[in-house]
């Protein structure tokens, strides 16, 4: 069983007294062996009340300086924190049930939507049921392109007035792909679009079983088109800089309960944000796509320094 150290009558006076360090700041010093630098006096005495409260509900007699065995035992990783395996990954119902608190999954626009203006919203709860059954929440992101796999397009989209199909080919893991682009140009797909995040705001803003959302464009949904720049055209085959703004500020309105995040690369070029800086106030996390890649340090961390400190600045960042 674990034992940790229990901090000195002088040590719980320095807390109240607000003792400095060498760097002139005010800190906790060495309660249970971690040095902790509190924004205010308030969190250093709500600290130390919990302190206290834990060690009288352990029933703790400590002298000076002693020690206290826990009298319990950390099962289960706290909720919408630690490593998110994919669902459908058999290690998230076996070996690691209890090792993981989230799972990962991507949904299609038209799991959902069949025919305009019929919504059937099995395949979210199927999801979200799965991910429940073995005691851990959801992380969903939606999307439309994905190369390799089948396009995410609602069918019946592309028969609406003023679609025009689009197509890309990129080389992607060694293979040529030929990717179906949205045409956001077509006014049917914007409303669709926002008709969506609305309803599913409204079914699923307060369930448990959603911990987060992520949300964006192009391929993945990770705000990048995997071509060279001049070829993703706001407002053709990536949405106008105008209608992510007003996506995001709906987002912002629609969901109060559940965080969402976007890419860091929503920073780009064709992003929204060098028009509107306003959209920094949002409340909104990001998610760093790249984050376990060999070319990590030259693609991202070198390369997107300024967008991390961009879209970072806007919250906590949950990836």
């Amino acid at each position: 069983m674990r034992e940790v150290k229990i901090a000195t009558k002088d040590e719980v006076a320095s807390i109240f007294n607000g003792d400095r360090g060498s760097d002139g700041e005010s800190r906790f010093t060495d309660i249970a062996g971690i040095q902790l630098r509190p924004a205010a006096r308030l969190l250093q005495a709500a600290f130390v009340l919990l302190w206290l409260a834990a060690c009288s509900a352990a029933g703790a007699e400590a002298n000076e300086s002693g020690s206290l065995a826990l009298g319990g035992s950390i099962d289960a990783v706290q909720p919408f924190c630690g490593v998110v395996l994919w669902s459908d990954n058999p290690h998230a119902a076996a070996d690691y049930k209890t090792a993981i608190q989230l799972e990962f999954s991507y949904l299609t626009f038209d799991q959902v939507s069949k025919a305009k203006g019929v919504w059937n919203w099995s395949a979210v709860e199927a999801a979200l049921a799965g991910a429940a059954s073995r005691g851990h929440q959801m992380v969903l992101r939606f999307r439309y392109e994905y190369p390799g796999e089948a396009f995410g397009l609602p069918s019946w989209i592309k028969r609406e007035a003023g679609y025009t199909a689009r197509s890309v080919t990129v080389k992607e893991g060694g293979k040529v792909e030929t990717v179906e682009l949205p045409d956001w140009s077509c006014p049917a797909l914007r409303d669709f679009n926002t008709e969506f995040f609305q309803r599913f705001a409204a079914l699923y803003d307060s369930d448990p079983r959603l911990a987060y959302l992520q949300v964006g464009f192009g391929f993945w949904s990770e705000y990048h088109l995997n071509i060279d720049q001049e070829r993703a055209l706001p407002g053709q085959n990536f949405p106008s800089r105008s209608y992510q703004a007003d996506f995001l500020s709906g987002l912002a309105s629609h969901f109060t309960q559940t965080p969402f995040s976007i890419s860091i690369d929503a920073a780009n070029s064709w992003g929204p944000f060098a028009d509107r800086p306003d959209l920094l106030k949002l409340g909104f996390g990001t998610f760093d796509d790249s984050f376990l890649c060999a070319e990590h340090e030259v693609v991202n961390e070198a390369a997107t320094a300024s967008r991390l400190s961009l879209l970072r600045s806007s919250g906590p960042a949950w990836s």
